[in-house]
This record gives structure tokens, sequence and C-alpha cells, in this order.
């Protein structure tokens, strides 16, 4: 019988806008009021990330910088939407303890599938640069530590979050070891995520860029994970499968204009875990957007279902 997790921790509630913000602590509410499907198994007890485990994908001066502007009491990071509160700077260090809480629960106790409900989001964060709600990048994170603990040699990575996953593609950029496809609403902020960004060096081609269009509907979706992704996983042959899983291409968020319903994420879901199924490989999926809180309570409801 499969084994599946749901990670979270009402830590990261503490992590709180100075005024009306879209990334807010009612949205991890939200996730915490599921009922989750019988077969889950829910831990909210985790360790947080460590600095060690940051500087594998963040450049020290970045660790730097996070610390210092919670020590000062910083409520901007950015040139706008990444703020800070007291409580912020451990909520990112949970954020990014999720995925590898996630890691060592699938590579050492069995569990198939793992859903980590966290905030703030991680997929815009770069090796050097806070940005777009993002403090750490969770899955990178996630990730790296997985290679380093010799659970996994190569990773893949699908981001269908409605904006593209910048620092995601950032940090394995030149990296052949992780395979990293990116589905987002061009144009769009943050104005990143052409077709020709491809990798560089040995990651050239471990890229994979998916722009859509304004509209674009769960039709086109399934199109793309059936006809352009699953394939190349396949090909790939990683030894898990990552989901940095925003629910912000839904039609009724409010910070784009992707047209995808709770049943396409159903039906998407279906679709890479049965690639996983295929490949023997687990699922780690961790949290990014998803601003509408009924959409997005509705989308991770028909995720873990099919999760």
């Amino acid at each position: 019988m499969a084994k599946r997790l749901f990670i979270s921790s009402e830590k990261m509630l503490y992590h709180i806008p100075p005024s009306a913000h879209a990334e807010r602590p009612e949205r991890l509410k939200a996730l915490l009021k599921l009922e989750l499907p019988e077969d889950f198994y829910k831990i909210e007890d985790f360790a947080p990330v460590t600095d060690q485990d940051i500087l594998q994908v963040h450049n020290p001066a970045h660790l730097e910088y996070i610390q210092q502007a919670s020590a000062k009491g910083q409520q901007m990071l950015d040139e706008g939407d990444t703020y800070g509160s007291p409580g912020s700077l451990e909520a990112a260090y949970i954020a990014a303890g999720a995925g590898i809480a996630a890691a060592n629960k699938v590579f050492t106790e069995g569990y198939d599938s793992v859903f980590c409900a966290v905030r703030p989001p991680g997929h815009h964060a770069e090796r050097n640069r806070v940005m777009g709600f993002c403090y750490l990048s969770n899955l990178a994170i996630a990730v790296r530590y997985a290679q380093r603990k010799g659970y996994i040699k190569r990773a893949a990575i699908i981001d269908w979050d409605v904006h593209h996953g910048n620092g995601t593609q950032d940090i394995f950029y030149d990296d052949n070891s992780v395979l990293f496809f990116s589905i987002h609403q061009m144009p769009l902020w943050p104005g990143t995520g052409y077709a020709s960004e491809t990798g560089e060096g040995a990651g050239e081609g471990y890229t994979v860029n998916i722009p859509v269009k304004p509209g674009t509907t769960g039709e086109v979706y399934t199109a793309i994970l059936r006809e352009q992704i699953i394939p190349r996983i396949t090909e790939f042959r990683p030894d898990c499968l990552f989901i940095s899983a925003g629910f912000d291409a839904h039609e009724d968020d409010p910070l784009a204009q992707v047209s995808l319903t709770e049943a396409d994420y159903a039906e998407m879901t279906v679709m890479l875990k049965s690639c996983a199924d295929s490949l023997s490989i687990p699922v780690i999926s961790v949290l990014e957007g998803g601003y509408n809180l009924t959409a997005l309570a509705g989308s991770v409801k028909a995720h873990l279902g099919k999760l």
C-alpha cells in the first residue's frame, strides 16, 4: 500500500505582512484545515533547515543578508513584494526544512508521495537574491540535500506555478544532474523563462521553459505534459520527481490569467504520478503560489487526492 505524507507547521503562520498582501498567513490556514485523504500521514514537528544546507544552494552573502535583515527588523527585503516580520526568518527556515524532512521520510521510511504545505514560497529565490515573496529556494535545497546524502543522483523538477521559476533555474542552470521544466504564463512577472533559455555549460539542454499565453486551458497543459515533459523525464530516468506546486494558474487566481481548474490539477497529478510509478521513483511536491483561498484549497485537495 502506498505511503503518503503531508508536511506542514503552524510556525509558518508567523510570517506576517505589514499590510494587505497576496502572500498571507490565511493561505496556509486554508490548507491546514483540509481533511486529508485517509491514507495520508501528517507531521508538523520537524527540524528547520541548517545554514550548511542553505549554503549548498545560496551564496554566503544571501544568507548573511536575510539574517541581517531579520535582526534589523527590516520590513521589505527587495524592491517591494518580499516582506519581513519578527517571525519571517524562522518561517523561511521551517519552509526549507520541510523539503529536507520530506527527503528523509521518502528515502529512509519508504514514503512514495509527499506534499509540503509551506510559506514563504521558494522558486523565485536565486542564489544571491531575495525575490517574489521568496527567501530561500525550498525545493532546490531539498534536491541538493538528497544528492549530498546519497539518496539520489538525478532529479527532475516540474514547476507548474503560473510564474516562471527563475530562482530554481538560476541554481541549476549549469547542472546536468537536474532536469528542470517550467510551464508559466508569458508575458507575466518576472519576465524570464523564454524557450531559448535552455541552460549553459554542462547544463545545456537541461532547462526546459514552456511559456503559455493568458487564457490557456488545462487541455493545453496536459498535452504539454504528455508530449514534451513526460517523454523527456522517462528518457532522463531521475531518482526522484519534484513538483514546484504553485496553484496560481487557476482560473480564479488574482495574479495571472491562465484558466486551470481543480480537475486540471488532479489530471496533471495523475499524469506525473503515473510517470513516477513507471520509473519506480517517489514524488515530492512543494507548495509555491496560489492566492485565491478557495481555489488554492480546492486545488491542493485535488492534488493530494491523486498524488
